[in-house]
C-alpha cells in the first residue's frame, strides 16, 4: 500500500500517487492501480500520466463498496 499526503485529492495528487507508486515500486514488471470511480483519475492529465509510467499499465477504476 501507497499513501501520500495532500492537502486535497484531485488530479494532481492522482498524479503525484502514480509517480510515487512508480518509483517506489521501480523492481516490478507491472504495477495495478485500483481506485474509487472519482471524476479526476478518468482526467486526461491523469490519463496521459498513466500512459507515461508503462509499468502502470493495467490501470483499474473500480468502485469501492463499503
Amino acid at each position: 500500500m501507497t499513501v501520500i499526503e495532500s492537502e486535497t485529492v484531485n488530479t494532481d495528487s492522482t498524479v503525484q500517487l502514480i509517480e510515487v507508486i512508480d518509483q517506489k515500486y521501480s523492481l516490478e514488471k507491472d504495477i495495478i492501480l485500483v481506485a474509487n470511480n472519482e471524476q479526476y483519475h478518468y482526467s486526461q492529465e491523469a490519463q496521459n500520466n498513466l500512459k507515461d509510467h508503462p509499468r502502470v499499465r493495467d490501470s483499474v477504476f473500480a468502485k469501492l463498496c463499503t
